[in-house]
């Protein structure tokens, strides 16, 4: 039998595949640090690039004093500042005006492209923030040895011993997660009785881990290297130890502008009329910075 009617055989009569209208994301890390960090401001408007915070140290003790006897001198306040200069971060994609015609799936557009790109605005804050971690005071940990329990308490009692009161928070890789999971199996005594620390076991595949001691842990691909690339770079912390500002855009330009009501980050539409193409930049303007380096350590462990 000849000529049959076979998908097959079918050839040109066939598209090679369907394309779903649905759209699955791949694998990412979702930015989540600006929970972690403080806000100090935004410089629209200002008259000024930078947002300079004042500090003053309320620490001072007061002596006896003798009757009828004067004071020894006199104490000045212990004061401080910090400056946060908000800095430009962006991304730019181009789309053809035919890709733009034969698109069948409605899933490409300058609306989508956007949203896409203040996803990548957001991982850069986080970049920011991360790094900004591993200017606080002090370390625990060993180049090239796994995290573990002991390094967890170490960092813990880092900052009970500085009086770091408030929100604490461990950020840090997975591969450090990983680590701390390991060693909490081979702990024996009290502690691996508190339920919390048996939840630490359970599988975690999003950015938060959970509470272990009262403390919040996170993790995030955007951890930095430590000792060239043996370690990586974690840290323990109370927030506040870590600020923030922002530069937020004019809503309102000659040329396109897609931005939210009260919004940072925004896109810019090019239209480059010779090519039929249009390129999106996204753009956001934020600066982070440890304020407070008393208030947190680095927590420096084995890379894999």
């Amino acid at each position: 039998m000849a000529d049959e009617v076979y998908v097959s055989s079918a050839g040109d009569l066939l598209a090679t595949s369907i394309l779903r209208k649905e759209l699955e994301v791949l694998l990412h890390q979702k930015p989540f640090s600006l929970d972690l960090m403080v806000f100090r401001g935004d410089v629209r408007g200002t008259g000024s690039d930078s947002i300079k915070v004042r500090q003053v140290g309320n620490d001072d003790i007061g002596v006896v004093v003798a009757e009828g006897a004067a004071i020894a001198g006199n104490t000045a306040l212990t004061d401080g500042s910090y400056t946060l200069t908000p800095a430009r971060i962006a991304i730019k994609r181009t789309m053809s005006d035919l890709m733009a015609i034969v698109d069948s799936s409605g899933l490409v557009d300058e609306v989508a492209l956007a949203r896409y790109n203040f996803s990548a605005i957001m991982k850069g804050v986080h970049a920011l923030f991360a790094t900004a971690t591993q200017s606080l005071s002090g370390t625990v940990g060993a180049t090239t040895v796994d995290m573990s329990a002991t390094n967890f308490f170490s960092a813990q009692q880092t900052l009970q011993s500085r009086k770091a009161n408030g929100r604490v928070i461990f950020h840090g890789h997975q591969q450090q997660f990983n680590d701390l999971q390991t060693d909490i199996r081979g702990e024996v005594g009290p502690w691996q009785l508190v339920p919390a620390v048996q939840a630490m076991l359970d599988f975690k595949g999003e950015d938060f881990k959970g509470q272990l001691n009262g403390v919040e842990i996170w993790t995030s691909d955007q951890t930095p290297d430590a000792n060239g690339v043996d370690d990586h770079g974690g840290a323990m912390f109370v927030k506040g130890a870590i600020a923030y500002a922002q530069g937020s855009a004019k809503p309102v330009q000659m040329r396109g502008r897609l931005i939210a009501p009260g919004g940072v980050i925004y896109t810019d539409y090019d239209p480059d009329v010779d090519k039929a193409e249009e390129a999106l930049v996204t753009n956001g303007f934020f600066s982070a910075s440890a304020t407070q380096v008393l208030l947190g350590c680095k927590v420096i462990t084995d890379h894999v």
